[in-house]
């Protein structure tokens, strides 16, 4: 067979499987499979059909089981924390924020976070919570970082990038494993998973998850005996019925509860406590004009400020219909509505509810041209209406009448790959991103202090927009692939919370305001590889320098609570990883080196908003494992251990953690 023939039935064999996997629901198909069959990974998240990972028109990474399984990490943020282009920040043993691309900070909001396409991010902020996400590391598939805007093909809040989990699908995976950890800290924590087959058309996942450690004991003085020590519950249900040949049912209900310290958005260091519950319904079907996807949930937050007696009630619930079909033989197309209700109540503060209805319309258009170009376009419509009722303090400037407030704004996604042979992979992108601000942004109230901080009804979207230029191809002298990309990104009318000072006979409020622009230029290099059947490894190398035009300082100079991105983004990051597997054992070692920064920080004792400097420095972790028979597994983790504690952040040093991990498969 010549190879040019072989080519081809390469080609035909690809082709049918994608297709095989387009013609069933989403939920049901066959990512192993797929997986095995192209040697790499498989995504549906970008356009909703089938992709190979070097396809997608977006620049992507995933983090398969096996790479999560050998992390070493024992939460969500330490299984990103050695990824090319993700920043990740802890504040303490519980709590750490995470982004994609720069502008990290204390309860950072340019990040989509998705299971199984349902948010988990918090919408009262936007914010994420990582250990509050009711999902266990042993119940996940892969892990998907998409880099960059793409609110129009992922949705709402996907401002600096997204990161989609996906989970073992009920009906097609057994997955049943059981952990066992303790360590340093007075670490404990146990996680199972459990999938039951009631017979052949409907399948239910159970996970869940405890754990107890003392918190990092390093904080300044004034904040330490506020600071609780770390404590998280999880449960989730996940179930998938066969309905008929041709569609599906899914039902999912979770609850998670996180006691821990986080870094507010105010740059201040407090114990906080979360509880929150989800509920969801999707109907997936296959029909005449395409498959249509029917997707209900509500997502519940109960937060709580121990130290200030405020507690948040955020209740939000999306309801999306999606339908994707083709026009031809090679157009791919996606059409979406959606209706999305976010409200807060607040107690502590004002007392009143500020919330706001979204109608979204949106479109995408995948266009395989040939077998060298496929284009991808999509954008997204969305119009937000604001409110609020209840009560208002009176030093904030704002009656509830001027929250009758609209915005309309368009996001777009376009992407050009091009393979100009068997083995290059260009990628060209167009994005803009919207960033809406959140509930807080909008009409949070609360008094603390001398002072009043309140939102603003008048403040205005972040659009970010992005160019960017990617290359990646296999390197047969290293047996892997390098990667590589170059990007420019301007976000526009950032938001900044206690920006404004407004003085009245009722007192002095601090309002949140847009408070200006900002530039960023990034390079981003990557290597991995294989060395015989038994060790692989990885490298990468990112660099972002960030201009900003900011109004962050007040008439004294002195610095606001706002933002602080060129000098609080540290410039180059290396990271690498080198891995050895053979007969029972495995071994794993994790690296990086993040260049020095500021970091602004606010407290109670003069001053209180300070750019505190972050020297450069090198993180270590690893993990050993012994495999014991083929039930049983015992792994020793190693988390920051080259020193004691070691400054990485303004708010507290993260300290060494050392953890053994006893886990089962049934």
């Amino acid at each position: 067979m010549t190879n040019k023939k072989r080519k081809i039935l390469g080609t035909a064999t690809a082709v049918a499987a994608l297709m095989t996997a387009h013609n069933a629901s989403a939920q049901s198909m066959d990512y192993g499979s797929l997986e095995m069959l192209f040697g790499e990974p498989v995504t549906t998240s970008a356009i909703g059909v089938p992709q190979r990972a070097t396809e997608v028109p977006v620049t992507m990474e995933i983090i398969t089981a096996d790479e999560i399984r050998r992390s070493a990490a024992s939460d969500l943020s330490g299984v990103l924390k050695y990824r090319g282009g993700v920043e990740v920040w802890q504040h303490s043993l519980g709590s750490a924020d995470v982004s994609v691309r720069g502008y990290n900070q204390g309860g950072t909001n340019r990040l989509l976070v998705l299971v199984n396409g349902r948010q988990v991010y918090l919408d009262h902020f936007g914010l994420v919570s990582w250990n509050s996400i009711p999902v266990e590391l042993n119940e996940i598939r892969q892990i998907e970082i998409v880099k960059g805007p793409n609110t129009a093909l992922f949705g709402f809040n996907a401002v600096g990038g997204v990161v989609n989990i996906v989970t073992y699908n009920p009906l097609l995976d057994d997955v049943d494993r059981a952990s066992a950890t303790g360590g340093t800290q007075a670490n404990q924590q146990g996680s199972f998973v459990g999938s039951f087959k009631l017979n052949d058309k409907i399948g239910v996942r159970v996970s869940g998850g405890i754990a107890d450690a003392d918190h990092f004991d390093n904080a300044p003085a004034a904040e330490l005996a506020g600071l609780v020590d770390h404590e998280r519950r999880s449960l989730s249900v996940d179930s998938l019925i066969q309905l008929t040949d041709k569609s599906q049912l899914g039902v999912e209900l979770t609850s998670s509860s996180l006691d821990t310290v986080d870094l507010l958005p105010t740059m201040r260091l407090t114990a906080m406590d979360y509880a929150t519950q989800s509920g969801r319904v999707k109907l997936l079907s296959d029909t005449g004009i395409g498959r249509v996807e029917a997707d209900l949930y509500t997502n519940i937050l109960d937060l709580t400020i121990p130290s200030t007696g405020l507690q948040i009630d955020n209740q939000v619930t999306v309801a999306k219909l999606q339908n994707v079909f083709k026009i031809g033989s090679k157009h791919n197309m996606r059409l979406s509505a959606e209706y999305r209700h976010n409200a807060m109540d607040t107690s502590g503060g004002a007392g009143g509810e500020v919330s706001f209805d979204v109608f979204s319309l949106g479109g995408m258009w995948n266009w395989p041209i040939n077998e060298k170009f496929s284009l991808t376009n999509a954008v997204r419509v969305d119009n937000l209406k604001l409110d609020r009722e209840g009560g208002t303090l009176a030093a904030i400037p704002f009656t509830n009448s001027q929250y009758d407030a609209d915005l309309l704004e368009v996001s777009v996604n376009s992407g050009l790959v091009w393979k100009p042979d068997d083995t290059n992979t260009i990628r060209l992108s167009y994005a803009r991103g919207i960033g809406a601000p959140s509930l807080i942004d909008f009409g949070f109230q609360i008094v603390s202090g001398p002072v009043t901080l309140g939102g603003s009804p008048f403040i205005d979207s972040t659009v970010v927009t992005n160019y960017e230029a990617a290359w990646e191809r296999p390197v047969t002298a290293i047996n892997g692939k390098f990667r590589s990309a170059i990007f420019y990104q301007e976000s526009e009318d950032v938001k900044g919370v206690a920006v404004n000072t407004v003085v009245s006979p009722a007192g002095v409020a601090v309002v949140a305001d847009n408070i200006g622009d900002s530039e960023l230029w990034g390079l981003e290099l990557g290597f991995s590889g294989r060395i015989n059947q038994h060790w692989n490894w990885r490298a990468d190398y990112t660099f972002e320098t960030i201009d900003d035009s900011l109004r962050n300082r007040n008439a004294a100079g002195a610095i606001v609570v706002a933002k602080e991105f060129e000098d609080t983004n540290p410039e180059h990051t290396v990271n690498a990883q080198i891995g050895y597997a053979r007969d029972k054992w495995e071994l794993d070692l994790f690296g990086s080196y993040v260049s020095s920064s500021d970091r602004l920080r606010n407290q109670a004792a003069p001053p209180v908003n300070f750019l505190e400097p972050v020297g450069d420095y090198i993180t270590v972790s690893g993990r050993a494992a012994y495999k014991i028979d083929d039930q049983l597994t015992l792994a020793l983790q190693g988390q920051d251990f080259i020193t004691d504690e070691q400054r990485q952040n303004a708010a507290q040093k993260v300290e060494r953690r050392v953890l053994l991990t006893l886990s089962a498969d049934f």
